[in-house]
């Protein structure tokens, strides 16, 4: 459905408000091109996940799951790519 490149100055925000891709059946990837302590934050019900930013690392969940950008305090930038798609396995 999307793909998206994306770049996070750290001095514009600490962390993005909450949101989700798609209120659709599909999945989101990100794509973490280059390595940080900043990261993604997955929000379960009242649990929030923080999944690090690490090169080449992919995290997969449904596009309505509630998440945030986390910028990076030892880095000036932060690159993901974004892909929202169908699936199979979302059918």
């Amino acid at each position: 459905m999307e793909i998206r490149a994306n770049m996070f100055l750290n001095k514009l925000f600490d962390k993005s408000g909450w949101h989700t891709d798609f209120n659709f059946n599909n999945l989101t990837a990100i794509l973490y091109l280059n390595d940080c302590n900043g990261g993604t934050e997955l929000q379960f019900n009242e649990k929030i996940k923080f999944i690090k930013a690490t090169e080449n690392k992919m995290i997969v969940f449904s596009s309505n799951t509630k998440h945030r950008v986390c910028t990076s305090t030892d880095v000036d930038r932060r690159y993901i790519l974004n892909f929202n798609y169908y699936s199979y396995e979302t059918e």
